[in-house]
């Protein structure tokens, strides 16, 4: 099922605060819009108190201007586009003052 939106008036904000009616986007802001993310996170308590953790980060976004695509093509469109992957890793150390003051 696809919706169509029409539009009949665009405005734009200025900085007093009001609206002026604007007509320069007419018909040229229809979007199809996508994203796609994973997450996967790995936390190890190697000490007690101190930490690794690894994140994995998996990031698609797409944007173009057909908005009338159906749902698999969207779909294989999304899946089939640029990926970003991040890779972050943090060490998180617990250090006893007291401990270390005696040696």
């Amino acid at each position: 099922m696809n919706t169509t939106i029409l539009y009949y008036k665009f405005y734009t904000l200025e900085e007093s605060g009001e609206l002026t009616c604007d007509f320069s986007g007419f018909h040229s802001d229809d979007i199809n819009f996508n994203t796609f993310n994973t997450d996967i996170q790995y936390s190890w308590e190697f000490t007690p108190g101190s930490f690794l953790s690894l994140v994995w980060k998996n990031d698609i976004f797409t944007s173009n201007p057909d908005a009338y695509k159906k749902f698999t093509e969207n779909l294989n469109n999304t899946l089939t586009a640029s990926k970003t992957n991040t890779l972050s890793v943090k060490i998180l150390v617990y250090l006893d003052y007291l401990y270390l003051q005696k040696t």
